[in-house]
């Protein structure tokens, strides 16, 4: 009789029956060796002579599960941080790092590094970097500095070498913040995460629920009532009687400590003490100009609490204009004149410069009247006036008088018309001007050729 062999998966089969009716636990599905796919079960195929999974890929090393899986040509089921290739019996597979080996944890910490377990899982937060803590605030998760403390509690911080993973009490007696709003107040850790009132800084005092620095002085004393921690750190201090002070930190007027007051003595020679409008007073030296009024000075010897007026006629600088002359007053103000003289330039015929403070703010011309005489032709026996416009008129005026040459036989007279071309004088000779009454000589008027002071001239006459 021709024995048959019953293929190996009805073997396998078998096998799991009896194990079945004996109550026994099923065993891990082995691996069947085959010849074709027909030997194999529930969807497997027959790959390297062994039934695998249909997506199981094959490989002589591990560089080509590495290649097939960066490609896509090989897709295992499983992947991760903490799972790496391996080529396993000529089938690539997913296997577990090693365990305790870094891995990014995604956790969004900077401070925390995750480690793979020994189910090729990255555990999250595995280790904490140096001096630093990972504090839990209701869920959220941070990064803290070691020694930084907790802002909802002073006596508590981040202490790595105690707890990383929480705030830490500190030590009794590290310092904190009472909470009394007093930056110059100051409190102490019980140790168990309370903070305690200790007391005042040393070099301060507090008083009226305020911190003031040691040698700061009460106001309204002048020095005389101060903080001195050494002697009470919650009320001010006086000052030892006599003691010098001075108010407003004004030198030139010492004074001396009196039950915590300072009493004045006056001001020193040689200085004014003057209070500007509205402001506290000022020590001036003598002789010091007002720096806002320049005809002003402080005279110490005539009186040490104003100014003094400087001498009338000091120059000073009241304005910017060129034709105007500032000088003191006398009386503490600078004042400027205007001064034609300045404007001369400006100076013509019919006009006149003038200096003008007011608008033009600087020299102008300014019209002559109509009684003002101008030159207006060539001849000098003639009058022309300006037109009260600051032009000259042409309106031709003689004047005889204007042609007087001195001699007695002469009739003198302007006309421009018929008058010398330069001077437009006229001077008719008339002899019987010069009648001597002398019927030996011939009286005649010669003009400029007679007689000096009359013009005649006296000729003989004939036997």
């Amino acid at each position: 009789m021709k024995s048959t062999t019953l293929p190996m998966n009805f073997a396998s089969l078998t096998a799991l029956a009896v194990f079945a009716l004996a109550g026994c636990s099923q065993p891990a599905e082995p691996t069947l060796a085959c010849q074709s796919d027909s030997d194999c079960n529930n969807g497997q195929v027959c790959k390297v002579g062994r039934c695998l999974a249909p997506d199981a890929f094959i490989c002589t090393a591990t560089t080509e599960c590495d290649a097939a899986l960066a490609n896509g040509s090989w897709k295992p089921t499983e992947t991760g941080v903490c799972l790496q290739t391996a080529c396993n019996d000529s089938v690539c597979e997913m296997v577990a790092r090693a365990v305790g080996t870094a891995c990014d944890d995604d956790d969004g910490l900077a401070c925390t590094q995750g480690a793979c377990d020994d189910a090729g899982a990255c555990q999250a937060g595995a280790s904490i970097a140096a001096n630093t803590c990972v504090i839990d605030d209701n869920g959220t998760k941070s990064c803290v500095d070691a020694d930084a403390n907790n802002p909802a509690n002073g006596c508590q911080a981040c202490i790595p070498d105690i707890d990383a993973k929480g705030w830490t009490d500190k030590p009794m007696g590290a310092g904190c913040d009472d909470a009394d709003g007093l930056s110059c107040t100051h409190g102490t850790c019980n140790g168990g995460g309370e903070c305690q009132a200790a007391g005042i800084d040393s070099g301060a005092c507090v008083i009226d629920q305020k911190c003031v620095k040691q040698g700061d002085a009460r106001e309204g004393t002048a020095g005389c009532q101060v903080c001195d921690p050494g002697a009470s750190q919650s009320q001010w201090t006086s000052l030892p009687e006599a003691a010098t002070c001075s108010e407003d930190g004004a030198e030139c007027r010492p004074g001396k400590c009196a039950s915590g007051s300072c009493v004045i003595e006056g001001v020193s020679a040689g200085f004014c003490f003057i209070a500007a409008d509205g402001g506290k007073g000022a020590c001036i030296a003598d002789g010091t100009t007002n720096p806002d009024a320049p005809c002003e000075r402080c005279v110490a010897a005539v009186v040490q609490d104003k100014w003094s007026p400087i001498a009338a006629g000091t120059a000073c600088k009241a304005d910017d204009i060129a034709c105007t002359q500032d000088a003191c007053d006398g009386k503490g103000d600078c004042v400027a004149t205007p001064d034609d003289g300045a404007c001369k330039d400006k100076d013509g015929p019919c006009v006149r410069g003038a200096c003008d403070a007011a608008e033009v703010k600087g020299c102008k011309t300014v019209p002559l009247p109509t009684t003002a005489t101008c030159t207006g032709d060539a001849f000098d026996c003639t009058v022309e006036y300006c037109d009260g416009q600051g032009a000259c008129a042409p309106k031709q005026n003689p004047d005889d008088t204007a042609c007087n040459d001195g001699l007695t036989c002469t009739v003198d007279s302007c006309d421009p018309n018929s008058g010398a071309v330069d001077t437009g004088c006229v001077h008719k000779q008339v002899d019987t001007a010069c009648d001597d009454g002398n019927l030996c000589t011939a009286d005649t008027c010669a003009g400029a050729t007679g007689e000096a002071g009359s013009g005649c001239s006296y000729i003989p006459n004939a036997a």
